[in-house]
């Protein structure tokens, strides 16, 4: 691999190859560009529970802001996901939790 094949046009036409390569399938992939990937990437990364500044900083963005409002993604079954990720949290941590909070005097 050369510096020059990390080039934007260079992996956008890589992939371009692949999805013509699989032309002759019943399944046929979409287009795909290097900007896709990133927008995948970013999604997949904060679903996997990665903090948004390290996807920040892997992403290569300047500002969070970016990365949040324009690559990370969410939809209802994220949402769902997540909701329940909380509330088994809550249940796991149930005590620990009360305690914290009615303690208080």
């Amino acid at each position: 691999m050369t510096p020059k094949s990390l080039y934007p046009v260079n992996i956008r036409k890589t992939l371009q190859r692949i999805v013509n390569m699989n032309d002759t399938r019943e399944i046929q992939l979409p287009n795909i560009s290097p900007h896709i990937l990133r927008h995948t990437t970013c999604t997949r990364y904060a679903e996997a529970g990665m903090d948004i500044k390290t996807n920040q900083y892997l992403l290569g963005q300047s500002d969070v802001k970016t990365t949040i409002k324009v690559y990370n993604h969410v939809d209802m079954e994220r949402t769902k996901r997540e909701l329940a990720r909380v509330e088994k949290w809550e249940k796991d941590n149930a005590d620990g939790y009360t305690k914290i909070y009615t303690n208080l005097q």
